[in-house]
């Protein structure tokens, strides 16, 4: 269970990044590549986006299993500043 909570944690960041991008520049980008490269070069929450979309290949793809400490940790450190950034600047904070 703990794999889908960090995969939903990751793609509601996603969500939050694009609305960004959108606001910012009317970007959208089509692949995690872009997106990546993008969040990378514009934004302070490069570093929690990143380990994020990581910690996202574990769940999927590495079949690594997260404990449930180790879930909100990564919703403490990595989502919640996504999060709070991006609310603030999209102005619905």
């Amino acid at each position: 269970m703990t794999d889908w909570q960090v995969t939903i944690l990751f793609y509601s960041a996603l969500h939050y990044v694009d609305a960004l991008l959108d606001d910012m520049a009317g970007i959208h980008p089509k692949t995690h590549t872009a997106r990546n490269t993008l969040v990378t070069n514009r934004t302070a929450f490069a570093p929690n986006y990143m380990k994020l979309y990581n910690r996202s290949l574990d769940a999927r793809y590495n079949l690594v299993v997260f404990t449930r400490k180790e879930v909100d940790r990564i919703i403490e450190e990595d989502f919640v500043p996504i999060r709070e950034n991006a609310r603030v600047l999209l102005g619905l904070s």
